[in-house]
């Protein structure tokens, strides 16, 4: 799945299904796309449905490079 700004929600509503409903998937890939890394504002939920199912995966898209952390 491919997603970003309002596109998100459909995609967290479909997860939710899966993740209530019967058998796993096989596996899903959630590709989470912003122009900053704040405009992610669903990768905590989206991470910690993640952590709970090992099916899914979520990789965050950028097209800045994330903060920097610690002297450069």
């Amino acid at each position: 799945m491919i997603g970003g700004g309002t596109g998100i929600a459909p995609i967290q509503a479909i997860l939710h299904g899966l993740e209530m409903s019967g058998p796993p998937p096989r596996s899903v890939i959630v590709y989470y796309g912003a122009r900053r890394w704040e405009g992610l504002h669903a990768l905590d939920n989206l991470r910690s449905m993640s952590y709970r199912n090992r099916w899914l995966d979520v990789v965050p898209v950028v097209e800045e490079p994330p903060p920097a952390t610690g002297p450069r």
